[in-house]
């Protein structure tokens, strides 16, 4: 059957103004100066690079903020309490995570707010709060985890899978406060990657399972109260670094168990491969909801040694005026 869409099209929107953060695809009708405008993608995505971090590590488990102001706390070899700020430009130090900790996860979007969850050594279950000047103890996670997915906001968020012992399939769902249980994902595994808004929206993919050949490909999404299974990535890896939400994400770098440079876009559908890093590297820092998919940052990891290496990812996007010619 037809829906009021198909048949009726949808409103432009009338404002006396342009929104100050459009979605990509937005259209609207500017009545201050009587032009129809639409916000979207001009040309394609490419990697450059960004301002070296003051340590040089991998595991990163708690990336959060944006590409012009971000936080990476902990790491490891060896496990560190070390806490950055980055300004687009470089990385300076700040107030240090309280324990030293490495391979975890965190929530949230901004440079001031962030949640760090879970990692090792030893393995916990701790959840840490930033609130842009210290760090203070939340409710902990109901399983004590390290390498798990997780995305969402400092209210509302879904921390999935991880390890040890052995590969999980358990997810947990945070509410701003404390920690329950959740559907558990269709795959036990660690080491994946993920993006999302909420505890209602997102995704897990790839990740290393629990038999060989240790590497997964394999796309679940989240809707709220079930996984379901959906395509593939191209390549089969764990250890990357991603960002963005349910419908559009970026996944990068990695092992197979090689060390690549691979990155894919997700459009809430299907995986597309897109522009290299420069550097193949794998253990990349990792918050999954740092940024989003068209302005992102990959920072450290492991490439034959340990590294401070940031890059910036950067698709354009920009506000046009619609013409008749």
């Amino acid at each position: 059957m037809a829906t009021y869409k198909n048949i009726k099209g949808f409103g432009i929107q009338y404002l006396d103004s342009d929104p100050a953060n459009p979605n990509i695809g937005e259209v609207w009708f500017n009545s201050t100066s009587k032009s129809l405008k639409g916000h979207g993608v001009l040309g394609t995505g490419a990697w450059a690079s960004g301002g070296t971090t003051n340590t040089a590590t991998h595991a990163i488990g708690f990336l959060g903020g944006t590409q012009t102001a971000a936080i990476v706390a902990g790491g490891a070899s060896p496990p560190t309490v070390n806490t950055e700020l980055y300004n687009g430009t470089s990385w300076t130090e700040t107030t240090n995570i309280p324990r030293a900790n490495y391979n975890g996860n965190a929530l949230g979007t901004t440079q001031n707010l962030m949640i760090a969850v879970g990692g090792t050594p030893p393995t916990t279950g701790a959840t840490t709060k930033w609130d842009g000047s210290s760090w203070s103890e939340l409710n902990d996670l109901n399983a004590a985890r390290i390498g798990m997915g997780g995305f969402g906001t400092t209210d509302s968020g879904i921390i999935a899978g991880g390890g040890p012992p052995g590969k999980s399939v358990l997810a947990e769902s945070w509410n701003g406060t404390s920690w329950s249980e959740v559907a558990e994902t269709n795959e036990a595994r660690s080491d994946m990657m993920s993006g999302g808004d909420s505890n209602t929206s997102g995704f897990v993919a790839g990740g290393s399972p629990a038999s060989p050949p240790y590497t997964f490909a394999g796309t679940e999404n989240w809707n709220g109260s079930a996984w379901t299974e959906v395509n593939n990535m191209n390549t089969a890896r764990y250890g990357a670094g991603s960002s963005g939400t349910a419908t559009l994400a970026l996944i990068f770098g990695g092992a197979t168990p090689t060390r690549v440079a691979i990155t894919e876009s997700w459009n809430g559908t299907s995986w597309t491969e897109v522009a290299d890093l420069a550097t193949a590297r794998t253990d990349l820092a990792d918050g999954s909801n740092n940024s989003t998919a068209n302005a992102t940052l990959a920072v450290s990891g492991y490439s034959g040694s340990y590294v401070g290496t940031t890059e910036e990812w950067t698709v354009p996007v920009t506000t046009t005026t619609f013409t008749v010619s």
